[in-house]
């Protein structure tokens, strides 16, 4: 089922303020205390890096798209695996400043809303390429999604971090 892209921008949009709300809540230090997130070695951090860079990979997704090329990530995914991937983006994101971190995670997100508001309605309910069979807003929002549907990923760590925050 295709999510509506008015939905879908919204549930982003929800996402990304709620991170962004506890995020604003910790110090520096803080943020970047490893092994506070999901019971692995993740920072709160790590977790802003993590979720945009799979906000990156559905930009990358909707480039390819357009230009009649098949989605970098699909293929990373299917070559590499998905804890593969998760850990290069967390590898490349350590080389970053905490704020950059939390600067590029604005302004990606940013984008996406745009690229998703520029998307025609007609383009969001047909298939991305000519081998896929789901429309482009399936596809994008399975990019983005977690286990409460598409476009959720953010939700499914928000009750990580809200621990993290209110338990330190």
């Amino acid at each position: 089922m295709t999510i509506e892209r008015q939905a879908a921008m919204a549930t982003l949009e929800e996402g990304h303020a709620s991170v962004r709300a506890l995020v604003a809540r910790l110090t520096t230090v803080e943020l970047e205390r490893s092994a506070t997130i999901g019971g692995g070695d993740w920072s709160a951090r790590d977790l802003v890096g993590h979720l945009t860079a799979w906000e990156e990979h559905a930009l990358a997704a909707l480039e390819a798209w357009g230009a009649g090329r098949g989605a970098p990530i699909q293929r990373a995914l299917r070559e590499q695996g998905l804890n593969a991937v998760n850990a290069a983006t967390a590898a490349a994101d350590r080389r970053r400043a905490t704020g950059e971190v939390l600067r590029r995670s604005d302004a990606i997100h940013a984008a996406l809303i745009e690229a998703l508001q520029a998307i025609p309605d007609s383009t969001w309910l047909e298939p991305p390429t000519r081998r896929s069979r789901r429309p482009l807003g399936e596809v994008v929002g399975s990019i983005l999604g977690g286990p409460a549907g598409p476009f959720t990923h953010a939700a499914a760590h928000l009750p990580d971090l809200k621990r993290y925050v209110l338990g330190r």
